[in-house]
């Protein structure tokens, strides 16, 4: 894993994919993730599989 460093007033954003129980069963999660200064981490998940403009915007949208 990568440390991330974060100057004063920015923040890095990738999509990612998390584990999540549904039904009883790990499953795969695409997310789009924030993370700010002092490792706040904000995340939102999408059912789509795609790294794309349209799961961009998504994600922020719920995000912010």
């Amino acid at each position: 894993m990568t440390h991330l460093s974060h100057p004063t007033g920015e923040a890095q954003l990738d999509f990612g994919k998390m584990e999540a129980m549904k039904g009883g069963e790990l499953i795969d999660v695409h997310t789009l993730i924030l993370i700010l200064l002092f490792s706040i981490i904000l995340s939102s998940p999408f059912p789509l599989s795609r790294q794309d403009t349209e799961c961009l915007l998504y994600g922020l949208k719920e995000i912010f």
